[in-house]
Parts: C-alpha cells; sequence; structure tokens
C-alpha cells in the first residue's frame, strides 16, 4: 500500500487531478418498453467508463478532465 503524503498547506501543489483518455459512446433506447425496430422515438444518452469516471469525479470536486476524439457523424 502507498503510505499517505504529509498534509501540506501549499495551495494546489497536491491538489488531486484526473484526466481520462477513452471513448464515450451514445445509447439510443425507446422510450417505453419496446423494440427498436417498434419504437417510434429514441431517447439518447451518453456514457463510457472514462467519461463517466471524469464526470463524476468533477462533481466531487476533483479537477477532471476527458480526453478523446469523435467521429464526424451527426452524433460525434
Amino acid at each position: 500500500m502507498t503510505p499517505a503524503l504529509p498534509h501540506s498547506n501549499a495551495p494546489h501543489l497536491l491538489t488531486p487531478c484526473l484526466i481520462t483518455l477513452g471513448e464515450t459512446m451514445v445509447m439510443l433506447t425507446p422510450g417505453r418498453a419496446q423494440s427498436l425496430a417498434e419504437a417510434a422515438e429514441l431517447q439518447v444518452h451518453i456514457g463510457g467508463a472514462e467519461s463517466n469516471v471524469a464526470t463524476h469525479a468533477a462533481a466531487l470536486g476533483i479537477d477532471a478532465a476527458w480526453v478523446s476524439a469523435v467521429g464526424a457523424d451527426v452524433l460525434g
């Protein structure tokens, strides 16, 4: 186990930061319990391990960033 760092009052020297690298995916789901073939409308959601971790870390106050590339299509 890595030993804990001693507490420091120095600003930003030991401030946690997080950079994630990876893809995010688009998830299309029907608005209600039905197959994709039967659905007249789809809800759009995004997610992926790397972007989810960065998003939740930022919500906890950690300086976080997500780095990736996206497609050139309408969902990119």
